[in-house]
């Protein structure tokens, strides 16, 4: 990380702020709707806080010496992050046959097991996250998450 990076993330925080600043010229709905600027106003303030970020980031990583090459992660650990990404493809993959409810849960079981979270935690932590999602995106914005096998269920 170095000069780019902080020109770079600075940019893009910029033009985040841009764009949350001209989303919020567009027109609202009756009834204290949210109108069509919510959506870019939520994507200029995401982009604004990835770019700060990424400068800031790149800013300390200059300050500070490095300690860690890259090539020094362990065999678990890159282990971690190959099943990281397969989770995601197969997520992509079985997502419309699983369903999101019983994937979702196993991804995240999967995931905060391998890192070491205990038994307990990762049960609990595994369905609360999923049914949140789930009741967030289906049932309060109604957005329509695969049913998969519990496609009648739901």
């Amino acid at each position: 990380m170095g000069t780019w990076d902080v020109l770079l993330g600075s940019i893009f925080a910029l033009v985040g702020a841009l764009i949350f600043l001209h989303a919020m010229s567009f027109p609202n709905l009756k009834g204290g709707y949210p109108g069509p600027g919510l959506f870019p106003q939520l994507l200029g303030v995401l982009l604004f806080l990835a770019g700060l970020g990424i400068a800031i980031q790149a800013a300390v990583k200059r300050a500070l010496p490095r300690t860690l090459p890259l090539s020094d992660f362990s065999r678990r650990e890159k282990i971690t992050a190959a099943l990281v990404v397969l989770s995601i493809v197969g997520y992509i993959v079985f997502v419309d046959t699983v369903g999101f409810i019983p994937l979702a849960i196993v991804i995240m079981l999967g995931m905060m097991l391998r890192t070491g979270v205990p038994w307990g935690w990762s049960v609990v932590v595994s369905l609360g996250v999923t049914l949140a999602i789930y009741i967030l995106f289906n049932r309060i914005l109604h957005v329509p998450l695969p049913g998969g096998v519990l496609k009648g269920w739901l």
